[in-house]
């Protein structure tokens, strides 16, 4: 077997941006300064900031300082087409790109052309736009591309489905929807009477 074939890259000492520094974001800061790596972050909405992440003004100060983008931003009107072909294009050459968020986040067709001009020197995504939609994913620029190429990975939305994850998450919905119940005022039943 050629070894050579198989070799990796180390991430240790590598800038990796965090976009969106919520319970996911912080999450993935910390395991990234642990295992060495130069965290940076972006988030207009945090309020203190993490110790060891350096903070960034602007998201393509971010981008531009990224060797390694991973994105956890919810899906909102501002965030939609948030990482458009021109700001993609600010990050440097042969950055990886991490998409666990929302797929209307990226510009897939620009993703697309990034990648196959080597711009881009992969990308893993768990989410795509319309992703429920079948005759969409038909026609979808990243499952295209991947069909042909292997430095795209696409899951089918799992990031948080694990056989440990899925029963705490059952747990909590129950949990909520007792709070729920027991906070909101009940509703008669009766229905009015018909004169």
């Amino acid at each position: 077997m050629n070894r050579d074939l198989f070799r990796g890259e180390e991430v240790r000492f590598r800038h990796v941006g965090v976009l969106g520094l919520g319970g996911i974001g912080k999450q993935v800061g910390h395991y990234r300064l642990a295992v060495g790596m130069k965290v940076g972050a972006y988030d207009p909405y945090r309020g203190e900031w993490l110790e060891g992440i350096k903070c960034f003004e602007t998201l393509e100060g971010l981008l531009s300082w990224s060797q390694i983008l991973t994105v956890h931003v919810p899906l909102k009107e501002e965030t939609r087409g948030l990482l458009s072909k021109e700001r993609l294009r600010l990050l440097p050459r042969g950055v990886w790109i991490v998409n666990t968020s929302r797929g209307a986040i990226i510009d897939e067709a620009a993703l697309v052309g990034l990648l196959e001009e080597g711009h881009v020197a992969g990308a893993a995504v768990d989410v795509l736009v319309d992703e429920q939609s079948s005759r969409y994913r038909a026609e979808n620029p990243l499952i295209c591309y991947a069909q042909e190429h292997g430095n795209l990975l696409i899951t089918p939305h799992l990031g948080g489905a694990t056989m440990d994850s899925m029963p705490r998450a059952e747990v909590f919905m129950a949990k909520r929807l007792e709070e729920f119940l027991a906070t909101t005022p009940r509703i008669s039943r009766e229905q009015p009477r018909r004169r």
